[in-house]
This record gives C-alpha cells, sequence and structure tokens, in this order.
C-alpha cells in the first residue's frame, strides 16, 4: 500500500501496460522474482515483449531447479522492478511455456491485465497524451512596471509532463537557442484548455534537442517551496494522469468509466490548435526553400546541442552541404533570393546560411572543386557558432562593446574549434581555414591568432570577405545596417586588411544591387531583385509598393519592361516600409 507520500498507479491500458514492460529491460531496473507461496525472491530479465500476440518473456535462469517445478506446475508468482523512487508490480503471473537455449531458462508469459507503479510524489510525473494541450508562457527577466509588461516578449512552449519537483516543456528551437542551463525564469504560466493556470519561477536545469520534431526539451525546476503551492500543483498533476488514463483506455478501445476532466474542456467548446513549434513545411513552399528551412533547423538544433556540450554532427552537416551545393548548381539566383526570404530565425542563424550560400557560390564562380566547395560550405555554416558556447552577459551585450566585452566575444573561435574533433581535415584544412581563420586579416590585426597574409589561405581570404559584407549589411545593437555599396568601398579602401582580388571577384559576383536587395525606381516604385543577367545588372524584379500612390503591389517585372518603372535610383533600406521578401 502506497504511504501518503507515495503516489500508487494501476497501469491498465494494453498499449501502456506494453510500453511499461519494455522499459523494465531497461538496467536502471533491479527486477526480482517472487514466488507467491514463498518469501524467497530471485534477480529475473525481462528480455522480450510481443504486445500484437500479447506476451512477454523472462530469463529465471536464477531459479535454478526450481524453474522445472515452478513451469510443469504453473505457479504463480509477481515480478517486481524497482529503481530509485519508483516500484513496478506485476502479480499473479503464470508461465505458458518454457523455453531454454544453453544454461539460460526462458518462460513465455501472457500480458498482464494490470500493472502497479507506486512512485514517491515528489518525483512522480504525469505525461500528457496526445491531444492534451496545456501552454506554457515564460518570462525570461524581472518586469518593472506596467509598460514593460505589456511589451515583454514571453516565449511560447507546450507542457509536456508535470510534476511537483518541476515539468518538461517543449518549445521551437529558435527560442531555446536564447536560454541557457542555470537560468533563472521568474515566471513560467501552465494555462489549461478551460482557462485555468498557475505559474512559479523555475530554473532550467537541462535542454536537449529533439530532431524528430525539429523541438527543444527544457526541463524545468520550480524554485516555490510553499505548501499551498505544492497541494494545488499536485491536484493538476492528479487530473492530467487521471485524463491521460481515460484518453488511452479510449484509444485501446477498453471501456471506461472516468469522466473527461474539466481542466481539458475549452470554454468556447471548441479545440484550440496548438503553437507550431517545430519545422512545418508549406504545402506551397518550394524546394528550395523546403531546404533552407532543413538547413536552418540543423543551425538551431546545434546551437542547442552545442551550448549543452554536445559534439558537432558532422554526418548532417555534411548533409546540409550537399544540399546547399545542389540548389547553387540547379539555380544559385533562384537559391540567393530564397535565403532573403527565410523569417522567424536568429540574426546568427540567418549570418550563417548565407554565408555558406555565398561563399559556397563566390567558389564555384572560382572554379574550386565541388567536393573543396561543400567543405567551404559546411565550415561556414558553423563557423560562428561557438557564439551560443558564450557567457550569457556576453551573449546579451547591448551597444557598443567594451573592450573586455569585445576580448571575450572573441573566445567564440576557440570555442568552435574545440569542437571540430578529428575534422580539420590537415593542418591547411579547410576546416581550420574558414572556422579558425575566417576573423584574421592581412595585417596581423584580425583574431583569434593575429595572422598575416603568408599564413592565410586563398579559402581563408575569400571567407574574410564573404564574412564581413554580410554581416556589415546587418543592424547590430551598436549601429545601423550599413548599404551594401558603402561597404565595398569601406572594405575596398582597407586593402591592407583584405585581399581586393576577392573584393573584386565578389562584386562582379553578386553586384552592386544583389540579389534579395529592396531598390527604388524614379517612378516611385520598390521592388526586390529577383535576377540578374550576365554582366551582373538586374534583369527581373518584384514590385511591391507604389511609394507615389501609398499602395501595395505583387508584380514581377523583367528587364524589357524597366522602363515604365523608370531609372534605378539605388537601394533603400526594407525597415523604412516594413517590407520583407517573399
Amino acid at each position: 500500500m502506497a504511504s501518503p507520500d507515495q503516489r500508487s498507479l494501476d497501469i491498465v491500458a494494453p498499449s501502456r501496460i506494453a510500453e511499461t514492460l519494455s522499459l523494465l529491460s531497461n538496467t536502471a531496473y533491479d527486477v526480482v522474482l517472487e514466488l507467491n507461496d514463498e518469501t524467497d525472491h530471485f534477480p529475473v530479465k525481462v528480455v522480450f515483449i510481443d504486445p500484437e500476440h500479447r506476451f512477454f518473456a523472462l530469463d529465471i535462469t536464477s531459479l535454478g531447479a526450481r524453474a522445472a517445478h515452478v513451469v510443469e506446475k504453473r505457479i504463480g508468482f509477481t515480478v517486481t522492478a524497482r529503481r530509485a523512487h519508483e516500484t513496478v508490480s506485476i502479480y499473479n503471473v503464470v508461465v505458458q511455456r518454457e523455453v531454454r537455449k544453453g544454461n539460460h531458462i526462458g518462460v513465455m508469459c501472457d500480458m498482464p491485465d494490470q500493472i502497479n507503479i507506486v512512485r514517491e510524489r515528489s518525483f512522480f510525473r504525469a505525461q500528457l497524451s496526445a491531444g492534451m494541450h496545456v501552454k506554457i508562457e515564460m518570462k525570461t527577466h524581472e518586469i518593472e512596471n506596467d509598460v514593460e509588461e505589456e511589451e515583454a516578449d514571453r516565449l511560447i512552449g507546450m507542457l509536456k509532463n508535470l510534476s511537483i519537483g518541476g515539468c518538461l516543456v517543449e518549445m521551437a528551437l529558435k527560442d531555446a537557442v536564447t536560454l541557457e542551463v542555470g537560468q533563472q525564469l521568474p515566471q513560467v504560466r501552465a494555462i489549461f484548455p478551460n482557462g485555468d493556470s498557475f505559474d512559479a519561477p523555475c530554473v532550467i536545469r537541462h535542454m536537449r534537442s529533439d530532431t524528430e520534431h525539429m523541438t527543444a526539451l527544457l526541463g524545468l525546476q520550480y524554485t516555490v517551496c510553499i505548501q499551498d503551492f505544492e497541494r494545488s500543483l499536485w491536484q493538476y498533476v492528479r487530473e492530467i494522469e487521471r485524463e491521460s488514463a481515460r484518453r488511452n483506455l479510449d484509444s485501446d478501445d477498453t471501456s471506461s468509466t472516468l469522466w473527461p476532466s474539466p481542466l481539458f474542456q475549452s470554454r468556447s467548446g471548441e479545440t484550440e490548435a496548438p503553437p507550431e513549434l517545430g519545422a512545418r513545411v508549406s504545402k506551397a513552399s518550394c524546394n528550395t526553400s523546403m531546404v533552407l528551412k532543413q538547413v536552418t533547423d540543423y543551425l538551431n538544433i546545434q546551437m542547442v546541442d552545442l551550448s549543452n556540450g554536445g559534439m558537432l554532427d558532422y554526418n548532417h552537416l555534411g548533409q546540409c552541404a550537399d544540399k546547399l551545393l545542389t540548389l547553387l548548381l540547379e539555380d544559385r539566383q533562384d537559391t540567393l533570393y530564397k535565403v532573403g526570404c527565410l523569417r522567424g530565425q536568429s540574426p546568427l542563424v540567418m549570418h550563417s546560411i548565407t554565408v555558406a550560400v555565398r561563399l559556397g557560390d563566390l567558389a564555384l564562380y572560382s572554379g574550386i572543386e565541388h567536393q573543396n566547395v561543400r567543405g567551404m560550405i559546411s565550415s561556414a555554416l558553423v563557423h560562428d557558432l561557438g557564439k551560443t558556447m558564450l557567457p550569457r552577459e556576453v551573449q546579451m551585450a547591448k551597444g557598443k562593446l567594451t573592450s573586455a566585452q569585445r576580448e571575450a566575444l572573441h573566445q567564440h573561435v576557440g570555442l568552435i574549434r574545440q569542437r571540430l574533433g578529428d575534422h580539420e581535415e590537415g593542418a591547411e584544412g579547410v576546416y581550420r581555414d574558414i572556422v579558425c581563420r575566417i576573423n584574421e586579416r592581412l595585417d596581423g590585426k584580425g583574431y583569434p591568432a593575429g595572422l598575416t597574409a603568408d599564413a592565410l589561405s586563398e579559402e581563408a581570404r575569400m571567407a574574410a570577405v564573404v564574412d564581413v559584407v554580410d554581416a556589415m549589411t546587418r543592424t547590430r545593437a551598436d549601429r545601423p545596417a550599413w548599404q551594401v555599396i558603402d561597404v565595398y568601398r569601406y572594405i575596398f579602401q582597407q586593402n591592407e586588411q583584405f585581399d581586393n582580388q576577392w573584393v573584386n571577384r565578389y562584386i562582379k559576383r553578386f553586384g552592386f544591387h544583389p540579389i534579395g536587395s529592396l531598390v527604388r525606381f524614379s517612378n516611385g516604385y520598390l521592388a526586390w531583385i529577383l535576377r540578374h543577367d550576365d554582366q551582373g545588372q538586374p534583369s527581373q524584379v518584384k514590385v511591391v509598393y507604389n511609394t507615389r500612390r501609398k499602395m501595395k503591389m505583387d508584380d514581377i517585372i523583367k528587364k524589357p519592361d524597366f522602363p515604365q518603372l523608370g531609372e534605378l535610383e539605388g537601394q533603400i533600406n526594407p525597415s523604412d516600409y516594413g517590407l520583407t521578401p517573399q
């Protein structure tokens, strides 16, 4: 019988019974057999489960000579499995037949109709079944006034399980990369479909990526120890477990006398769709957009894993590089434009994938072998991911960095270098060149090693140009984005730092009005550059706004019809008009 500090649960749904038996084969459990008419117990192993034919197998070799007696007399016994804070019991198990293999004695037993689990209450976790949606809202910092309260961004997730001690939350990868293990969350609120909610401060205890659903899983521990809160929370835990049991009974076509929990009955009577946390591919998406989304998912997964002590997933990284290389070979201009259409990603992810695509394109243009281009794309994808391993105060620094903050920021190269493992491809390999030397400068004023021109390969020089052009054309906390023409002028003048050969090749390849940039025509039209001609001049645009009539548009115009738009006057900042490429 369970004590007041324990929770007893009877599992009766066949699918849950099979799942529980599978867990007992885990070495974390000590499994013993107890004969119903004796006090002795013998260590056994659960070695096989067949849910379809409803039987499971035990290795009962430890019974020795008694095994034959148990089989012949069909003596009932109890199987008990224990691990920290949990005891699983299966009563009145009867052997159907014996199987011997060498010195091992196995028995086939009918699947039980019921399994009893007793857990200490503080360690009991109620799992939410399919269709049970509990929204989670997280505040990442203290709110000091009503204005901040209204404007504060809350991270959104979904509850996966709940205990008195904490909960498991599923959330979008792009949100998870802004968090870290050990971080205090001043408020985590759980909101049930009927409107009931509770909230409490938490600390992040663990974090991992879920590659199947392209989401992140956060283990949170409640940091409040008020008895009334625990009593209230225990009621939610019990209701979740009861509702989950009811739904599992229904799914197994087993009659249930459990009433639906009011917590999961929406006030409107309609089922509310859960927020989309993982990768969702639109039916209208083209292959290019789908591939780019897969690459950003990989980058987000790597950021979560790296920040939690993981290594680079080179197999997946190579697949991403292969896909990007294929896109560039099939239609480089469409790929360049679609990269700019990506939304909902962090600046770090956007910078990484843009540098990878442009570096790969420039390398192909320069006649570099495809296998080497693949390595360059791979390296560019991860060259800045060491920043996810920096101290949080460095990652979150606003405004112009102090010298100390800048020095700390430069440590990101060494951090990612440590995760390269054995994949440097030699002393002068492409991984070392791109990842470790993309921030070096010809005059020795770069970082981390202050290398000079004679130590920098052509790949490193090329990557430095691609990297700095993209970085300078993006808005930063301490400055607005530069226009690309100004960036070209700046780096061309810095010939002591950047190789002008690669500056010239970059400009020739991507032009003064790069694909994906927003330009103004003299007749008041604003348009995105879609394609270039052989001379690197715009040959197709997407007109999206008429500034004279203040009217949105959506027209594809090719070069022969450009005169109706007027003269191309130059680039403008999309944020001035609230425009984004699509």
